[in-house]
């Protein structure tokens, strides 16, 4: 009952290609912080970031597991995988219900990456105005 082999791949490449969307951040960061004013905005943008990279780490994750899922026989082999890392159970979900919290995720992550930019390019903004 797996998906087809290249939608695997399709779905991985597509979560791996998400870590291109954090070097914006910091380099907006820096540019921030070399001007002097609003440490509150600098301060929302890196506590932003923080949360940016742990979306972005949870994809990288799903994105392999997705690449390791390729030469699983079933997705049993995935939930005693994820239930001997980290101990949780994941049982009992099929697919479709898998790709629900990747895309999820997917959305938070684009979420919390704007609010990253935005916050970021506000605070190299408002000491020029």
């Amino acid at each position: 009952m797996l998906p087809e082999t290249a939608t695997l791949r399709l779905h991985a490449a597509a979560l791996r290609s998400t870590r291109w969307l954090l070097w914006p951040g910091p380099c907006l960061l820096l540019l921030a912080s070399l001007q002097a004013g609003e440490w509150r905005l600098q301060t929302a943008s890196a506590i932003a970031m923080l949360l940016q990279s742990w979306f972005c780490w949870r994809l990288q994750l799903d994105a392999a597991l997705l690449a390791a899922l390729e030469n699983a026989p079933s997705l049993t082999v995935l939930d005693d995988t994820i239930n001997g890392l980290f101990g949780k159970a994941a049982a009992g979900r099929d697919f479709g219900q898998r790709q629900q919290g990747m895309r999820r995720l997917l959305i938070r992550f684009f979420m919390t990456t704007a609010l990253c930019w935005i916050l970021a390019i506000c605070a190299i903004m408002l000491p020029m105005a």
